[in-house]
């Protein structure tokens, strides 16, 4: 996944507790999920080609299958199979749409 200087900084304003590693190529800090709550995230944007890799850092969330964590540790949003089918055809088009959907838009979207 690539995040250019602009939506960096879009991100960074949105989520102040966030810092993005630039080497590691992640952001890692808290998110804030309403205004009593908030998760200590390492969200992993490396892998151009899958979704990103989101691990919650304060083990609120128990490392169980059945709490959605993958064997990584990283927290399940989908199935493998359905990450591909998204990739290659809803990401794909929004990609490709005139709104042009990015990683800026997921992550700044109010929860």
């Amino acid at each position: 996944m690539v995040v250019d200087n602009n939506q960096l900084e879009i991100i960074l304003k949105k989520h102040p507790f966030l810092s993005y590693n630039d080497k590691e190529r992640c952001f890692v800090g808290y998110l804030r999920v309403d205004d009593d709550d908030k998760y200590n995230l390492k969200i992993d944007i490396s892998n151009i080609s899958s979704f990103p890799r989101v691990y919650e850092l304060d083990d609120r969330i128990p490392k169980k299958a059945d709490r959605h964590i993958n064997s990584d540790y990283s927290l399940c949003f989908t199935t493998k199979a359905n990450e591909l089918i998204l990739l290659k055809t809803k990401v794909w088009q929004m990609r490709h749409a005139k709104f042009n959907f990015t990683f800026t838009s997921f992550l700044t979207v109010k929860l």
